[in-house]
């Protein structure tokens, strides 16, 4: 229960700031529109690439010498144009988007600074400075993930997901797509998992960070009474003991995180190992071509880079929302 409230919480928060990015601007909502656009045509055209690159890799298997040259030429270069189209069509979704997010990420800020500003006196009081801004610059790296990672990698990662496994299942049968969307599923959920297991050590992370920059900050803004009083060696002695606490919590962190990119790897190349010798025997037989191989083996390694960056984001967010 105590997980299921965390995870409720937590697409709470994530639902709660995606209002800001639809604002009442038709520019920036037409840039959000264009964004979605650009959106498409990139899926289509990541999804296109290995079917493309397939067809160069049969034609290339079965042309002889004597075979006129100028349509496998097309190919290739045609693949060239289309890896390069897709490229900049990338950049041009991150332009376009860059002015709404960022427009964004300041009414965010300045909803979260007024609503400081309208606290009581007595809160002001009994919170110190440090803390409260080492907790605002979490959360607005927290946020910036959000809007980034899932509007920019998650989401167009998850449909491209969706339609390959299609995809295979029309041209080679569900072995190939069942093998491929499990290894995605488990990833997912192996990662989900992860991350529920590293919310105490995460937060165990910010509270002493929090702590640290509490102190340091207050010790600074102190600073003509600890003179006065000539305390300079306590207070270096106090600050020293709780950094010492937030090296041991950070180095705790990083090792679980490394720990969990370990385990994504190990599922990642299970798959690998099974979709290679299953689509290789099959090339020896007879009943797969050359660009079938490199099409199903192609379409795995071509989320590896976005699933682990799915793990950075997400991991990311949760830093930002304990």
């Amino acid at each position: 229960m105590p997980k299921q409230n965390e995870r409720f919480k937590s697409v709470k928060l994530i639902m709660s700031v995606l209002p800001f990015l639809w604002v009442d601007s038709w520019h920036l909502r037409l840039r959000v529109i264009l964004s979605l656009f650009f959106t498409a045509i990139m899926i289509a055209l990541h999804v296109s690439l290995p079917l493309f690159f397939r067809k160069i890799v049969n034609s290339l298997s079965a042309c002889t010498p004597k075979d006129p040259i100028y349509f496998i030429s097309m190919l290739l270069v045609g693949y060239g144009i289309l890896w390069t189209v897709s490229q900049i069509i990338t950049q041009l979704r991150a332009i376009v988007l860059y002015r709404s997010l960022e427009h964004s990420m300041r009414l965010l800020a300045m909803k979260v600074f007024n609503h400081l500003l309208s606290l009581s006196l007595r809160f002001h009081l009994d919170r110190k400075t440090g803390a409260i801004t080492t907790a605002i610059e979490r959360a607005e790296d927290g946020l910036d993930h959000i809007f980034w990672g899932i509007f920019l990698y998650v989401i167009n990662t998850l449909i491209e997901i969706i339609i390959v496994i299609s995809l295979l299942t029309f041209l080679f049968g569900w072995v190939y797509s069942t093998i491929l969307a499990l290894v995605m599923i488990t990833y997912l959920l192996f990662t989900s998992m992860a991350l529920a297991q590293s919310v105490h050590v995460q937060e165990r992370y910010n509270e002493k960070r929090e702590a640290a920059g509490a102190r340091l900050v207050d010790t600074l803004l102190n600073v003509e009474t600890v003179k006065y009083f000539n305390n300079e060696k306590y207070e270096q002695q106090q600050c020293d003991d709780i950094l010492k606490e937030q090296e041991d919590a950070g180095v705790a962190k990083y090792q679980f995180d490394s720990i969990s990119e370990m385990g994504q790897h190990i599922i990642i190349g299970t798959g690998l190992v099974l979709l290679t010798w299953l689509s290789g025997n099959a090339v020896m037989q007879g009943t797969m071509t050359v660009g079938d191989f490199v099409l199903i083996n192609g379409y795995l390694l071509q989320f590896i880079q976005p699933l682990s960056y799915f793990g950075y984001i997400v991991r990311s967010i949760r830093k930002g929302l304990n």
